[in-house]
């Protein structure tokens, strides 16, 4: 409630995210939530019960990983000073997805992971560790639905996004040839990525657990998603119904 409150004081049009928001808070700052409980969702293993302790603790503690990144962008409009926290480590795991064969036009936005355990069951326990939705931004994004060698790629915007996983191009910059070239360009581009992580090898390594971090972002060639190991790099990983990292993000406006 503080941070939002210091935000709506900022002029949108003289924030510079290098300098950080109003020259106080910077990429990398952060916040500990004192604890989170998740319920599980129908067997996803993503049952989360911490709290913290008096020398903190990674798993709850969301960090600036970008500021305005959505200034501008498809439908979010221009006058919205903002922040994106991310988790720096995974509190949890969770599968994907309750099946591990998914057709080509498949995409996170029809994952058990998006529909229900994040919408859900996870945004019920990090409104109770203390983030008031008033002061949540529902950015509007974009993810491309069909697989480019279908020749039928269309668009889905969505509106109603709390809590998500991000894409590769969020945490990157670039798909590296991962995931759909239209996702980091053109008409399915979010407009957006995380600094913290693109500006910096090192912040990408930061995860001490589990192996692998889910992303939102759906393989190109395969009916796989794209994957973060601990040593940053992305690959593509085939079983949705396998438990892997969770580290979402949502924004303050």
């Amino acid at each position: 409630t503080d941070v939002s409150t210091y935000i709506k004081t900022q002029d949108p049009a003289s924030v510079n995210p290098s300098n950080g928001l109003g020259g106080v808070i910077k990429m990398g700052d952060y916040i500990n939530l004192h604890s989170l409980s998740v319920a599980e969702y129908n067997g996803n293993g993503g049952a989360i019960d911490l709290t913290n302790s008096g020398t903190g603790n990674d798993k709850l503690r969301v960090i600036v990983v970008a500021i305005n990144s959505y200034y501008n962008t498809t439908g979010n409009g221009s006058t919205t000073p903002h922040l994106v926290f991310r988790f720096k480590e995974p509190p949890g795991r969770a599968r994907l997805h309750d099946s591990n064969t998914l057709d080509m036009g498949f995409t996170y936005l029809s994952t058990e992971m998006h529909t229900k355990y994040l919408k859900e069951n996870y945004w019920t326990g990090l409104k109770n560790a203390g983030v008031p939705e008033e002061a949540v931004f529902k950015v509007r994004r974009v993810f491309p639905l069909k697989h480019p060698t279908t020749q039928q790629i269309t668009g889905q915007f969505t509106t109603n996004i709390t809590l998500w996983l991000p894409t590769i191009s969020e945490m990157w910059g670039k798909t590296e040839g991962l995931t759909y070239s239209q996702e980091s360009s053109g008409s399915y581009s979010n407009g957006a990525s995380f600094p913290y992580y693109t500006s910096s090898q090192e912040n990408r390594e930061t995860w001490s657990g589990p192996l692998f971090v889910w992303t939102a972002s759906r393989s190109p060639d395969a009916n796989a998603f794209v994957i973060c190991w601990q040593d940053g790099q992305f690959i593509t990983f085939d079983p949705t119904d396998t438990t892997g990292g969770v580290a979402p993000a949502f924004v303050i406006k």
